[in-house]
């Protein structure tokens, strides 16, 4: 909630708007540490992404992308692979 100084009503607590919600959203990600990725995906990959969803019900699109770089960071960390 935002405060604001009134003339009748002193000092009163008003909702954020959404884009305010947004920006301290994004505000607090990027101070713990995360960082935002927008990224297009060709029909091909995303179909692939769609599948992956429908195979994996409970994970949403960021899990779904954090599992398979992990999954692909720890193969090529154990095969010991240095580039792509």
């Amino acid at each position: 909630m935002a405060k604001i100084q009134t003339e009748t009503r002193g000092i009163i607590d008003v909702p954020l708007s959404d884009k305010e919600r947004a920006r301290e959203w994004r505000e607090k990600k990027e101070r713990a540490g995360g960082k935002s990725l927008t990224v297009w995906l060709e029909p091909e990959t995303a179909e692939m992404v769609d599948a992956l969803l429908d195979a994996y019900p409970r994970k949403n699109k960021k899990e779904l992308v954090a599992w398979a770089i992990q999954t692909l960071y720890e193969a090529r960390a154990e095969s010991g692979a240095e580039n792509g």
